[in-house]
């Protein structure tokens, strides 16, 4: 595996080893490498940022750690288990005890109350509904979202929603909280507030996985791990082929402003 930009300090029990992952869409000439054979240790307690462009691989990098999908090849171990030979259903169960979810999008239940919402994944994990609306309204009133409670996702800002998701994302106490560009749809003050949080719950002990393609983003992290066309590089061989796209952007719209 290519060094990282910075390593880990964490120094805690290995969580997930992810080795010689390869994910292969279609067949033939049509085939899609996403993945070309990663490998990639994350420990408990780290926070750990998966960066790369459109198209380098890391959304799917983060479905195979998010027990999402299944590589073509290679073995990807939570806690020791083999979770690439495991059935959708023992999935679905890895998922909703063992990760917790964050997406750009926010994804939550237009029909649903911010309530509702974060107490809907315990349901699954055989919590009592008085566990559920006390776990609920605890992790929402942390969220500074105590008089927000009661309302639909359409009548809170995008902030809001997204403090929502976290908190649905902590419901079931899960070892790992995946976070998908978790600021890619706020302003830039609710962004410094979502990682600043995300920070916080990292400096509680969870682990936090989050893939970004901002660089600053990527500074609340303590280690950066880096993909390009599917594969994990080092620091320098990305900046260079940063480098190099916006040079052939800037190339590009000198081209259409001699045409205009």
């Amino acid at each position: 595996m290519a060094k990282d930009e910075k390593t880990s300090g964490d120094g805690g029990t290995t969580l997930l080893i992810l080795k010689g992952v390869t994910k292969i869409y279609g067949e033939g000439d049509a085939a899609v490498h996403a993945l070309r054979g990663i490998d990639l240790t994350i420990h408990q307690g780290e926070f750990v940022a998966i960066m790369g462009p459109s198209g380098s691989g890391k959304s799917t990098a983060m479905n195979m750690v998010g027990c999402l999908d299944v590589p073509t090849d290679g073995t990807i171990l939570l806690e020791g288990q083999d979770i690439a030979e495991l059935e959708e259903s023992d999935l679905a169960q890895i998922r909703g005890q063992n990760i917790g979810f964050i997406f750009q999008q926010f994804n939550l239940i237009p029909g649903l109350t911010a309530l509702e919402n974060v107490m809907l994944p315990m349901v699954f994990q055989g919590y009592s509904s008085d566990e559920r609306f006390e776990r609920a309204t605890e992790l929402l009133e942390k969220m500074e979202l105590g008089n927000r409670m009661d309302h639909l996702p359409s009548e809170l800002s995008g902030g809001q929603q997204q403090r929502v998701a976290i908190a649905r994302a902590l419901c079931n106490d899960p070892d790992i909280i995946l976070a998908d560009e978790p600021t890619g749809n706020v302003d830039s003050k609710m962004g410094r507030d979502i990682m600043t949080m995300l920070s916080k719950l990292h400096k509680e002990g969870k682990t936090i996985i989050m893939v970004t393609h901002d660089d600053h983003l990527a500074t609340y992290a303590k280690r950066t791990v880096y993909l390009l066309d599917g594969a994990v590089v080092d620091r320098l061989k990305y900046k260079e082929n940063h480098a190099l796209e916006a040079k052939k952007e800037k190339k590009k719209d000198t081209k259409k402003g001699e045409k205009s």
